[in-house]
């Protein structure tokens, strides 16, 4: 059954650049590539090259997990489980509004345009969340009580 996201999980999902999508390779070994990624109601959107191994794993093996964590102690993080597929009705990433807005700043730093990035990453995979797990720990909670 799909999980929805809470205003919460929305906060720190607009607030993360990346996540870690890790899927299963055929030999049962997870696989962790960090993507850029939009939400979409309650589900995920991120995009592949088409040879990239995470989509054959995903082919292979549906069931995926997404996490990211805000501090460095890591103490405060995200993880979604849910099962990804290929969705070939969603936009390129050139064509999509809310993904080039959070991302067309960052397409140069990786040495692309938005020509070569759309036609690289031209495979948008999109993620349907079963479970959202947020933690966040605050520093009184380590503190001894008196």
């Amino acid at each position: 059954m799909p999980a929805s996201f809470t205003p919460q999980h929305l906060v720190y999902l607009a607030e993360a650049y990346y996540l870690f999508f890790t899927t299963l390779r055929g030999d049962q070994m997870p696989l962790p590539t960090p993507v850029w990624f939009v939400v979409e109601g309650d589900t995920i959107l991120t995009y592949s090259n088409p040879q990239a191994l995470k989509v054959k794993n995903i082919q292979q093996h549906p069931l995926v997990a997404l996490s990211h964590n805000r501090d460095v102690e890591g103490e405060k993080y995200l993880i979604i489980t849910g099962e990804a597929h290929i969705d070939r009705a969603a936009p390129t990433p050139a064509h999509h509004a809310a993904y080039l807005k959070k991302y067309e700043a960052g397409i140069p730093r990786i040495d692309m345009t938005i020509e070569s990035y759309d036609a690289y990453f031209s495979l948008p995979i999109r993620i349907t969340p079963h479970r959202v797990r947020m933690y966040e720990i605050s520093p009184e909670e380590f503190m001894p009580k008196e």
